[in-house]
């Protein structure tokens, strides 16, 4: 039985390998660019979900993450004539300092005074944009970004571009997925279920969850910098409260507390909101009317519903 059950995961892995290996050319450029977008937020969704979802840590600092790599990607480029993939690397380090930076003020907090606090965070990387309008652009934002460029190879059409993000992706699920099963990783989810037994047995509660601000907060800053080499710009409404919503609508509505979720609920809402562009505006309200129905009657999302399906067929894990 084992055997067969690990026959068929194997099987649907291959083929949904061959399938994203594929998709350039079965789909146009039009929703090759929403699926370019969808990659990119899924980073940021999977690595939201270590905390908010894992961890039960209401952290809403993590769209700042994102602008963090999406800032420092565009700076050092124009600014200073950083090579791109350097520059990359550098938005998930820098992004890594902030949550460090952030996890200071919240340490001894819990419950509604951390998400109080990271919103706070939010507003103020919000001001300092607009205050430093000559080195980020301000509200205008900072325009002519340089594309990725990889040795002689630019990064610019589409498809070149999908690869690179889907890669980018894959690398950080893998990543994510090994933290949550490593020992602080289950340190963290025992601390969000039982914090006082997790401490009587030697749990370091906020070492735990500094390690989680730090590592979830790496891959958004790498998304951050793909999503402005992508669009060649860098915009302060990436760290709106509209984008942050948003990006947490994903993550409920794909399922909280597990890697993949965040990463469907991504791509479902992107393909769903450009499918509904013909509708106007109350497509807005149909995805929040989506989400607090996902909330309510189906708190562990897609995902958990594509679970549930899969272990009716005899398939427990994928």
């Amino acid at each position: 039985m084992k055997s067969l059950e690990s026959s068929v995961r194997t099987l649907i892995l291959f083929v949904a390998a061959i399938f994203l290996v594929s998709m350039p050319l079965l789909i146009e450029n039009y929703w090759l660019h929403y699926l370019n977008l969808s990659i990119i937020f899924a980073m940021v969704t999977s690595s939201w979900n270590v905390t908010i979802g894992f961890g039960k840590i209401f952290n809403f600092a993590h769209p700042v993450f994102f602008g963090v790599g999406s800032y420092t990607y565009a700076i050092l480029t124009t600014r200073f004539g950083l090579s791109t993939p350097l520059s990359i690397f550098l938005g998930g380090v820098l992004a890594s300092i902030a949550s460090g930076l952030v996890y200071a003020p919240v340490a001894k907090v819990r419950g509604i005074y951390v998400s109080l606090i990271t919103f706070a965070v939010s507003q103020l990387f919000i001001v300092l944009i607009i205050s430093q309008g000559d080195f980020t652009g301000g509200t205008s934002g900072l325009v002519g970004v340089p594309s990725l460029t990889i040795g002689k190879y630019s990064v610019e059409s589409k498809a070149s571009f999908y690869f690179v993000a889907l890669i980018a992706l894959v690398f950080s699920t893998l990543a994510m997925r090994w933290y949550v099963r490593s020992k602080f990783g289950l340190a963290l989810i025992a601390s969000s279920v039982y914090e006082d037994y997790a401490q009587s047995r030697g749990v370091s509660i906020g070492q735990t969850r500094l390690v989680s601000f730090l590592i979830s907060s790496f891959p958004a800053g790498i998304a951050g910098g793909l999503y402005s080499s992508y669009l060649t710009m860098a915009s302060i409404e990436i760290v709106s409260f509209s984008f942050a919503t948003v990006l947490l609508t994903m993550v409920l509505v794909g399922g909280t507390g597990s890697i993949y979720g965040p990463i469907l609920g991504a791509v479902s809402l992107i393909a769903l909101t450009e499918s509904l562009s013909g509708v106007g505006l109350i497509r807005f309200i149909l995805v929040a009317v989506l989400m607090a129905g996902t909330v309510l009657l189906a708190p562990k999302g897609l995902w958990g519903g594509l679970i549930y399906v899969l272990s009716k067929l005899g398939l427990k894990k994928i």
